[in-house]
Parts: structure tokens; sequence; C-alpha cells
């Protein structure tokens, strides 16, 4: 494992400016970052030693990793949804998840992250599989969102991809903030 792999992540993909650039890729490039997930999740969590994932610098505003694992887990169930809609009923309306009620309801602290770990790595073998064997023309399919209007499915794989990214670089920063403490 390359040791600078932490700072590339918190870099590269911890911004709303990267957030941005992932929505103004090409098809090619979201669709590798999306089918790409897989491999950076499992370096990410290895990475991170078991002792640290309850740990976080500040409880109740910062998650520790075991939070931030159940919240990848449930993010992955409601893209799960959302391509499927977008895929066969284009058109039809998704609901957004307010993810703070969800860990709070769920209690992230008290649940087992290799569950997590094992339901995330399902859906998102499942959702690649489901994007790689669309036709191109299917990533053009819209859903509305009723915070984001209407989306392609082109953009939710482009955003699902960004958000892994996204929580892989708070990983790697709770795993410095844990070695410094």
């Amino acid at each position: 494992m390359k040791p600078n792999l932490t700072r590339w992540w918190e870099e590269s993909w911890d911004s709303k400016a990267a957030r941005n650039e992932m929505g103004r890729a090409s098809h090619a490039s979201k669709w590798k970052t999306f089918s790409a997930g897989h491999k950076e999740y499992d370096k990410a969590v290895r990475m991170c030693p078991r002792k640290m994932w309850d740990w976080s610098p500040r409880p109740g505003t910062h998650w520790s990793m075991r939070e931030v694992i159940w919240h990848l887990a449930d993010t992955e169930a409601n893209i799960y949804i959302r391509l499927r809609k977008a895929a066969a009923e284009s058109g039809s309306s998704v609901v957004s998840w307010d993810q703070m009620k969800w860990a709070k309801a769920s209690n992230y602290r008290r649940l087992n992250p290799d569950m997590a770990l094992a339901l995330w790595g399902v859906l998102r073998t499942a959702n690649v599989d489901l994007v790689k064997r669309l036709p191109a023309k299917a990533w053009k399919k819209k859903v509305r969102h009723p915070d984001h209007g209407f989306v392609t499915l082109e953009w939710n794989v482009a955003m699902a991809g960004w958000h892994l990214r996204h929580h892989l670089a708070q990983m790697c920063r709770r795993l410095r903030e844990y070695k410094q403490r």
C-alpha cells in the first residue's frame, strides 16, 4: 500500500469542488470511480485498526469509523433503490432520507460493523452489476429527487462514487487524528 494513500483521498475527494468535478466528469470516469469503490473501501477499512473504530475526536458531532461504515451501508441501500427506479420507472419519484435521523434511530454506535460491511458489499456488487448491464441510453433515465429535482441515473452513479470517496477521506482523517491523540 502506498504510504501517501490517506493524503491522496483527503486532498482529492473531501471537498465540494471534487463533488462538482465528479458531476462534470466523463461517463467512463464516473463508471470507473463507481465500479472501483469496492477495492478502495476494502483498503480504507484494512488501514484502520479495529481498536479505533469506536473512537471519535468529538463524539456526537464527528462520526466514528463504525458510524461511517453504517452510514455507507444505508446510503448504498438508498442507491440500490434509486438506480433501479431510474432504470425501470424513469420519471418516478424517489425519497430523500435524513442521515442523522437514521443514525440516531438505528443507534449506529451499537451496531455490528461487520454486518454493515457485508451489506454494503452485497449492495455495491449488485449496483455495479446492474449499471454494467444497462444500455448506454439508460444512463439518461431520470428520477425526481425531492431536493435536486430530476436527476439522471448517470448523476446517481457519479454522486455514489463521490460520496464513497468523500467518506474514505473521512476515515483517513479519523485514522490520522487517532494516531495524533
